[in-house]
């Protein structure tokens, strides 16, 4: 089974529609997007806790249970994941594939947003 780590999804709208595909089970089109073969085990992550998601994205209330209850076909949910510190989160787990959606620090920051792709594809 095929590891894959979602980081940077803001309200797992996108972790969504993967497990949705993952659901079906028709694999072809997840496999054309991530670039690897299936079955997956698919890590939806986000740095924000559960709290501040649902406070920031009010769809958070439907989607995360929703996720939630795709454990069964390997779709998992995780908070607090620091996208420039994997190594930290994951030390002995190495992904096949990794997505990063939408790298955003809440700024309009050009330095600080170069510092953390920098950081993000180091970890990687």
């Amino acid at each position: 089974m095929k590891s894959v780590l979602i980081c940077g999804d803001g309200n797992f709208s996108f972790s969504m529609a993967i497990g949705k595909l993952q659901e079906t089970g028709d694999l072809t089109l997840l496999e054309g997007l991530l670039g690897v073969k299936g079955p997956f085990k698919i890590k939806c992550t986000s740095f924000d806790t559960r709290v501040q998601l649902l406070g920031k994205y009010h769809e958070c209330a439907k989607i995360l249970p929703a996720l939630d209850n795709m454990g069964k076909i390997g779709v998992t949910v995780e908070h607090g994941v620091n996208a420039w510190e994997l190594e930290s989160h994951y030390p002995e787990e190495r992904f096949d594939a990794v997505v990063w959606n939408h790298p955003h620090l809440g700024t309009e920051n050009f330095n600080l947003h170069r510092f953390l792709l920098c950081h993000f594809m180091h970890s990687a």
